[in-house]
């Protein structure tokens, strides 16, 4: 027997899977690959390496810990984090120079170069700035951030920073997303610069048509009352032009007429490759259409390429690549599954792949060789690997095999993620599965030959290697739901498993849409922990999840928290009919969206579960945002009833079984007034429930003290309710 796992352990330093690297880029000159990993001493300072491809040589190139204590960031910088979820200090974000002699990365709100030959480090912004959203200009010679929400230019070579714009203010911001695309649409930028790096697009959103909301942060030291201007469903969003400056005349911008209606949504940008124009994807408030839109920013015309329309929703994507100066790539979802179309600036639209894949990323195009790279999927979601597709002119239907059929690249039947060269002649490989934490690996694309850069082997020395004794099994199958659809389920064991006894149950349920959680990837330390105790761990993909398709995700829209449910409990259903598992001790928990389902299961199935944990749920869809809830429910004032069935509360008074509230104080996100609702509602009709809120929070509760205490809590409230004599490893 190995030594036992703690959650002290699981939350302390080094990362029990090792050091994960993160960020993985390939060098210009394409000799070396940098990534950031945390630290071995501190798991939530993240530092720069790199590794040297020919010789396989690994250096650490920056320690964040040389660089001085982390200062307090800037709110502007706090907000992008938590929307992007980077939950780490140190160095969190780089970017190579395309002459491959510099890379910049902010710290403590500045901006440095660190010089790859010397070693050097310089910081290239003034002393006691802030500055967010650092990108370089195509060519590396100029950067561009905010500051106080002014868009600013730095010309590295002339030492001389330029402030572009000068209304920031309370309301106004230029050049930042604004909450709702960097949250919910997940176009986290507010500025483009073209190709030439003569000119910058950029958006000024003013918020002053939002209503001030106040949030109370609850803090160990006090309450600061924050002025939210948050778009409540069915309210007011912000207000978004899009303007472009031309570098060399910096006090004349051109306004680009993006918006049909007052309320339509700017949901991507991109510049076309001459500089002189810009294609604009446009998003309808029901968001059951989205334009492409080319406006030609000197003759002041503009003509809509394409357009996707829905009788539910579209899946906004980043998959648009330029293949030539008129030839794009598209991803559309209009045949059923995400396939992928080479677009025209003429408005036509090739079809290119065929109905057996789904397309997930567009990663790189290369022209000379006619070829695609995308991140996908063909005969099993649970996996995700890198293919290649040639773009050449299709051949008829019927002929065999298919010349544009997704040729796969990677091998193990794993979740990869690949980054791959602008050349297209390596791609960099990082991938995990439940027996495997991840690693990276070199692939050739010419001969395709592997050569691993990280392997992150479990041997001596490694983290993990001294609980690998106890290492769980994991089994994937499926289940059918009521109508018939496919429902992929995951679940961990312990590594004793023994078929004639009886075990706890553990639902780890998230349920909502834009979400999968069933892959072959390294399971978390909450896994490994509950496995080792004894219990059984499953998973299930209800229909609404993400990418399988429309038919998969369409039964959800207009009410939720129906279908999701009614699928979560026939994996129920599937579990008490297995012999090794104690129908009589399952128990649910869930995190946001999960901690939804978890009380709509509690409430809907009462008796059904020994006890439940809802960690920062929804309970009222009015208390949410615009994009994400009329996404799926419409307006308020369109579909009233199915806000109100969607909403928890009028369930809970069927709420019987044990339960545990958690919620973070300061939780921008889903609010804790969704908790206290729910504590009223309880309170009122006097059911007893458990409750843990922790001071100064945000939605992820990612502290690492947090953690700890968290996991505790959550696992001393599992044993209360389903542990019994004989249980554990």
């Amino acid at each position: 027997m190995g030594k036992p796992l703690t959650l002290q352990r699981i939350f302390a330093a080094p990362p029990l899977a090792g050091s994960l690297p993160t960020v993985v880029r390939l060098s210009p000159d394409g000799r070396h690959v940098t990534y950031l990993r945390p630290a071995t001493d501190d798991r939530e300072r993240l530092d720069l390496w790199c590794v040297e491809i020919a010789t396989g040589v690994e250096r650490c190139l920056i320690n964040a810990a040389e660089l001085g204590a982390n200062q307090e960031l800037s709110e502007a910088e706090k907000a992008r984090r938590e929307r992007r979820r980077v939950f780490s200090r140190g160095i969190v974000e780089y970017e190579w120079r395309e002459d491959g002699t510099h890379i910049l990365f902010p710290f403590d709100g500045a901006v440095h170069a660190f010089a790859i030959a010397s070693a050097q480090l310089t910081r290239l912004t003034p002393a006691d700035t802030q500055q967010t959203d650092v990108r370089l200009a195509p060519g590396g010679t100029q950067v561009a951030y905010v500051r106080e929400g002014d868009l600013y230019v730095y010309d590295i070579q002339r030492s001389i920073e330029r402030r572009l714009t000068d209304d920031g203010s309370e309301t106004i911001t230029n050049g930042l997303a604004e909450f709702i695309a960097q949250e919910e649409m997940h176009r986290f930028e507010g500025y483009w610069w073209s190709p030439d790096g003569k000119r910058i697009a950029f958006t000024r959103v003013d918020s002053s048509g939002i209503p001030v909301s106040w949030r109370y942060d609850i803090n160990a030291s006090g309450t600061v009352a924050v002025a939210q201007r948050y778009p409540y469903a069915g309210a007011d969003n912000a207000r978004v032009q899009l303007l472009v400056l031309d570098l060399n005349t910096p006090s004349t911008a051109i306004t680009v007429h993006w918006a049909r209606e007052d309320d339509d949504y700017l949901a991507r940008v991109h510049w076309t490759p001459d500089s002189c124009g810009l294609l604009v994807q446009r998003q309808s408030r029901d968001q059951q259409q989205l334009e492409l839109e080319l406006h030609d920013l000197y003759a002041a015309t503009q003509r809509v390429l394409l357009c996707e329309t829905s009788s539910t929703w579209i899946n906004l994507h980043d998959n648009l690549r330029w293949i030539d100066p008129t030839h794009f790539t598209w991803t559309s979802e209009r045949t059923g599954r995400a396939q992928l179309y080479i677009g025209n600036t003429d408005g036509t639209l090739e079809h290119v792949t065929r109905a057996a894949c789904t397309v997930t990323e567009v990663l790189s195009i290369s022209p000379d060789t006619q070829q695609g790279f995308v991140s996908g999927w063909q005969d099993d979601p649970t996996q995700q690997h890198l293919y290649r597709i040639a773009l050449a002119s299709p051949a008829p239907a019927n002929v065999e095999p298919d010349p544009r059929a997704m040729t796969q690249l990677t091998r193990a039947a794993a979740w990869h993620q690949c980054v791959v060269a602008k050349n297209a002649a390596v791609a960099i490989d990082t991938f995990s599965h439940a027996d495997q934490p991840p690693r990276i690996e070199l692939i050739n694309l010419g001969d395709l030959t592997n050569t691993t850069l990280v392997a992150n082997e479990i041997a001596q020395g490694h983290p993990y290697h001294d609980f690998v004794d106890t290492h769980p099994p994991v089994v994937f199958g499926e289940i059918a739901a009521a109508d018939g659809t496919t429902l992929h389920y995951r679940i961990t064991r312990p590594a004793n498993f023994n078929a004639d006894h009886r075990y706890p149950v553990l639902v780890n349920v998230y349920g909502g849409p834009g979400v999968s959680r069933v892959r072959r990837e390294w399971l978390s330390g909450w896994h490994h922990f509950l496995a080792r105790q004894g219990y059984l761990i499953f998973e299930l993909d209800n229909r609404g999840s993400a990418i399988r398709g429309p038919a998969f995700e369409a039964p959800i829209h207009l009410l939720l928290g129906d279908v999701e449910v009614q699928d979560q409990l026939l994996g129920v259903n599937w579990l008490q009919s297995q012999s090794f598992v104690d129908s009589t001790r399952i128990a649910v928990a869930g995190h946001s969206y999960g901690g939804y389902m978890t009380l709509q299961l509690l409430a809907k199935a009462p008796g059904r579960f020994a006890a439940g944990i809802a960690t920062a749920p929804v309970c009222d869809w009015m208390l949410y945002d615009t994009h994400y809830t009329e996404r799926f429910l419409d307006s308020p004032a369109r579909n009233p009833d199915g806000y109100a069935r969607s909403n928890v509360l009028q369930n809970l008074c069927d709420l019987r079984d044990p339960l545990l509230l958690v919620h973070g104080m300061a939780d921008d996100n889903v609010l804790f007034t969704h908790t206290t609702k729910i504590i009223a509602a309880l309170q009122t009709q006097g059911t007893q429930f458990d409750l843990m809120a922790y001071p100064g929070s945000k939605h992820g509760l990612a502290e690492q003290t947090v953690s700890v205490h968290r996991y505790t809590m959550m696992f001393t409230f599992l044993q209360r309710h389903l542990r019994r004599d004989g249980d554990g490893a």
